[in-house]
């Protein structure tokens, strides 16, 4: 059985996704590789806590579209989440390339030099926990 802890509703698609890829089905109907289907994957991963499943499949997502900010920096997210800030660095400086002018960037690759990551992380990973209460909307 997966390791789901959030709601049934929330988590269907996602065990859809998962078992799909586990049982190798598109090998076996002969469906081509997908960034899409892989981007959704990996992220199915990262939504119920397994890191280094969710990193594995955002490493293959990057192979397949190598200049995809949002693959590079939620690869930078994981490895900001494992402690591997120069890992987490080197993935933001690639998404600085494709980006050049994103601010959120810019102040992660400084929060890393001044080693304040951690604070900013926690700040974010608090922002987008979708157990916590909505903010009002202006």
């Amino acid at each position: 059985m997966l390791p789901i802890r959030s709601p049934a509703a929330r988590t269907m698609p996602i065990t859809y996704a998962i078992i799909w890829a586990r049982c190798g089905f598109t090998n076996t109907i002969r469906c081509p590789a997908s960034f899409e289907l892989q981007y959704f994957l990996a992220g199915s991963y990262r939504r119920l806590d397994d890191t280094s499943q969710a990193k594995a499949e955002y490493r293959r997502a990057h192979q397949m579209k190598p200049r995809s900010a949002p693959v590079l920096l939620n690869l930078a997210f994981l490895e900001l989440r494992q402690g591997n800030a120069r890992e987490a660095q080197r993935y933001l400086e690639l998404a600085r390339q494709i980006l050049p002018n994103d601010r959120a960037i810019g102040e992660l690759l400084q929060a890393i030099a001044t080693g304040q990551a951690t604070r900013i992380l926690a700040e974010f990973q608090k922002s987008t926990d979708p157990d916590s209460s909505p903010s009002p909307v202006p």
